[in-house]
């Protein structure tokens, strides 16, 4: 299990070889040059080695991996290394010193053997290199597979801390060497615009470069997603009713009213070519000033109800109509 982060700032375990929302690709020939392989909405490339696993991945419940990889020798039962790339929004203050102390800070309370935290050089940027040995849980296993060496990379680029982080077992031969220059590869970009497919729908939203799909329990959510900030500055919700769309607007303007909220307006509007009603509010923000949301209802073809909920505190005035405009059926 190697430790992530995720959301903002909470660290969890999850398993290098877990699957999530993503694509698989096996680089077929293992002969060659590596295989540069991007990540739009991480914001980053790499160099892979030919014959390599690596999976894309949308960062959802459980981490911030936008890529994950791994040697596929012998016909992919042999697995002496691989890797991973996860990034999280920081705020504005973050510096290396800070992650240096949170790093620190994650040892003391969960302690790994072999410990070691170094100030390094990665694609031409500070970064920090943390390395530390696992154990598997069981005598078998570590009779097996002995213990795993862990590596991570942790830099700061345009308000976000990224994390390259590498794996090996023992006797892992030219392994350690083809993984420390993927990790020498890294190049950044800014992250770019990506769609998300709502579960069980026909409909489709864009989101800005840099916004992240994150976990959500409210009722009828089938969506949500947060600005790339920390705190965050604005997020966006999809719910879906049964029902038309005008009990959608009553039952909200009643919610609004009963949790403090103040109307601002309502008024008819479109949302990917269809008729939609939208509805301007302020509501109480805890530890902030009251935040602005917009929500448009509109009808989802079947006879229930599409909800377009964009809420902001901070940033760009206009962005509740941007993540509007990224809408389609």
């Amino acid at each position: 299990m190697i430790v992530r982060r995720v959301g903002l700032g909470v660290a969890v375990a999850v398993t290098v070889a877990a699957l999530s929302l993503g694509i698989a690709t096996w680089l077929t020939r293992t002969s060659g040059p590596p295989v540069r392989i991007g990540s739009d909405e991480g914001g980053f490339s790499v160099a892979v080695p030919r014959g390599w696993s690596v999976e894309k991945r949308r960062p959802t419940e459980g981490h911030d991996d936008f890529l994950v990889g791994h040697e596929n020798a012998a016909f992919g039962f042999l697995r002496r290394g691989g890797f991973w790339i996860a990034r999280w929004a920081v705020a504005t203050d973050a510096s290396i010193k800070t992650v240096r102390a949170r790093l620190a800070s994650e040892q003391e309370e969960s302690p790994r053997d072999n410990w070691t935290l170094d100030e390094t050089r990665i694609a031409g940027r500070s970064a920090l290199v943390r390395t530390f040995t696992e154990s598997p849980p069981d005598f078998g296993g570590r009779l097996r597979l002995g213990h795993r060496t862990t590596v991570t990379y942790e830099l700061l680029v345009s308000g976000f801390n990224y994390q390259v982080g590498l794996w090996t077992l023992p006797h892992a031969g030219g392994v350690t060497a083809a993984l420390d220059k993927l990790a020498a590869s890294i190049e950044f970009f800014a992250p770019r615009a990506w769609t998300a497919e709502l579960d069980g729908t026909d409909a489709r939203l864009t989101l800005p470069g840099g916004w992240t799909q994150r976990p959500t329990d409210l009722d009828g959510a089938i969506f949500f997603a947060i600005a790339p900030s920390d705190p965050t500055e604005a997020w966006a919700y999809v719910f879906r009713y049964d029902g038309s769309t005008r009990a959608s607007v009553r039952n909200a303007r009643r919610s609004i009213s009963a949790n403090d909220g103040t109307i601002i307006d309502q008024l008819e509007s479109v949302l990917a070519g269809r008729p939609a009603t939208r509805l301007d509010f302020t509501f109480p923000d805890e530890g902030h000033p009251p935040a602005r949301g917009v929500e448009w209802f509109v009808g989802d073809g079947e006879g229930g109800t599409f909800v377009l909920a964009v809420g902001r505190r901070s940033g760009a005035a206009n962005i509740a109509e941007r993540v509007a405009s990224g809408w389609r059926f």
